[in-house]
């Protein structure tokens, strides 16, 4: 193993996935699982690639027979069904072509992944071993035998690691191919930014703010080691471009991103409750002339609180205003309080929105549905129990629990022997980032995954979705918590054979 090159390993990593997604495509779901098989290599419960097939197909239709002025990267917000009915137009409206391409983005993410350990190990048969989580977990089945935008998020996420791990290493200047890296890194950006704005958009808000703190810290760092002499002020120039330029991209990235795919759940249950109340009332006062039901409404107001003492009228009114507020969601009466900065408060506000949209979704998998954010304090209170979910969850307690769809009960049980292996690997993270303290690249992987982590437990309710949405940066960390069980492991037979 130790021998092989990055391109052969890139290629095992690619026949592995496209082996089992095809075998799970074509043979598996049609002849095996049938009562799991949407048709066309779909899974039942694969709600959103089902939704992006069908979308794919309209639009290539469309297309065909109105050209290509109406075709669209993203009808109604979704950039896989896009990219769909191209194919779909040339090819076949067949998701199972997407096979090559889904793996080829899982073996480029496992691939970079590799490199991140192999940078503290040194170890190519040892980092292949923390890399196999990531590539063989059953749970990424869910993306790389399905189209599905977690493909592109999944090395877009990474690929942003990777250059920020590159500038953290050139901070030091003594690293080998200095100027080639420097324009690696930038390159690395701005692949890894468009894959994000073409999967999860949103991401990018969330991303850009941890971006711009370690190149704050990267600038003092520079700082003085140009004023110790240990950097040329041409090397620091270079640096200083690289920096400038991935800081023109975030600043360009962020006019094209918001959070529009988490709001468009709360947006479409709103419109529906708007539309179900205004049918009702339209049934029920169809037969009332418009001239009179202003009139009949009074009527009725009257007739209600006439046996009421005018004396009590206000006190029933104050009780009625009180049950009303109570079940007004905490985030639409959401307090911004004096002493946060505002850019803090207005950026708690959005996530608060957010998690009201998944809190009211619905599902079986909802966890903590009942709590909600009225302001920056109740976040600031909530987040170790959002630590909790989004390290922990799906709770033992939850594994054996029956799901909406028969694979989501199978995903259950799949997901008790992951959550074992993730709980195991997790105490040896600590452990890692111990042993490798003085190397700046733990702490960049370790801070970045765990900061993007916790926003996801403070807006996901949904342990599903978390579940599929945090899979990038815990399998980052577990990969890591590999590399410090190998050390450990390695220690104790150093200390055996000492002793």
């Amino acid at each position: 193993m130790n021998k092989l090159n990055d391109l052969r390993l890139w290629w095992y990593f690619f026949l592995y996935t496209f082996c089992i997604s095809a075998a799970i495509q074509f043979i598996l779901l049609p002849y095996v699982f049938s009562y799991f098989h949407a048709g066309n290599g779909l899974l039942t419960s694969s709600l959103d690639s089902i939704g992006f097939h069908r979308i794919a197909v309209d639009l290539a239709d469309k297309v065909r027979l109105q050209g290509w002025s109406v075709y669209q990267l993203r009808p109604g917000g979704q950039s896989p069904a896009g990219i769909a009915s191209i194919f779909y137009f040339f090819i076949i409206p067949d998701p199972r072509i997407f096979i090559p391409i889904t793996s080829a983005l899982h073996a480029s993410a496992a691939l970079i992944l590799f490199k991140f350990v192999d940078l503290l190990l040194k170890n190519k048969a040892k980092s292949i071993l923390c890399v196999l989580p990531f590539l063989v977990f059953p749970s990424n089945l869910q993306w790389t035998a399905q189209w599905h935008r977690d493909g592109f998020t999944l090395l877009g996420v990474i690929l942003i690691l990777q250059a920020m791990l590159l500038l953290s290493q050139l901070a030091r200047y003594k690293v080998d191919r200095w100027v080639f890296n420097n324009f690696v890194s930038v390159g690395s950006f701005l692949c890894g930014f468009f894959l994000l704005w073409l999967g999860r958009p949103y991401i990018l808000k969330i991303v850009s703010p941890f971006v711009m703190l370690l190149f704050l810290l990267l600038f003092i760092i520079i700082l003085i080691r140009f004023f110790k002499r240990e950097m040329q002020w041409k090397s620091i120039l270079l640096f200083f471009v690289s920096i400038l330029s991935i800081l023109f991209i975030v600043s360009k990235a962020s006019v094209f991103c918001d959070y529009a795919g988490f709001i468009e759940n709360v947006q479409a249950s709103e419109d529906r409750k708007s539309t179900i109340t205004l049918e009702d009332y339209k049934k029920i006062t169809a037969s009332i002339p418009e001239d009179k039901k202003s009139a009949l409404l009074i009527e009725a107001h009257k007739k209600i609180t006439a046996d009421i003492p005018e004396d009590k009228k206000q006190t029933i009114l104050l009780e009625a205003y009180k049950k009303i507020a109570e079940d007004v969601p905490k985030e639409k009466r959401w307090e911004n309080l004096k002493w946060f900065p505002t850019f803090i408060d207005s950026n708690a506000y959005s996530l608060a929105q957010i998690r009201s949209g998944f809190r009211f979704s619905g599902g079986r998998s909802i966890i903590d549905s009942n709590i909600g954010f009225g302001n920056v304090v109740d976040l600031l209170i909530y987040l170790p129990r959002a630590a909790q979910i989004v390290f922990l969850a799906p709770f033992p307690n939850q594994w054996f629990d029956k799901g909406s769809f028969p694979a989501n009960t199978l995903m259950r049980r799949i997901s008790a022997l992951e959550m074992v292996i993730i709980y195991f690997f997790l105490l040896f993270l600590i452990y890692a980032i111990w042993h490798w303290r003085k190397r700046i690249e733990i702490w960049v992987v370790s801070i970045f995954c765990t900061y993007i982590m916790l926003v996801y437990g403070l807006v996901i309710c949904n342990v599903g979705s978390l579940y599929r949405m945090r899979y990038a940066y815990i399998m980052i960390l577990v990969a890591f918590g590999v590399a410090g069980f190998i050390m450990f492991i390695e220690r104790l037979k150093m200390r055996n054979m000492n002793s």
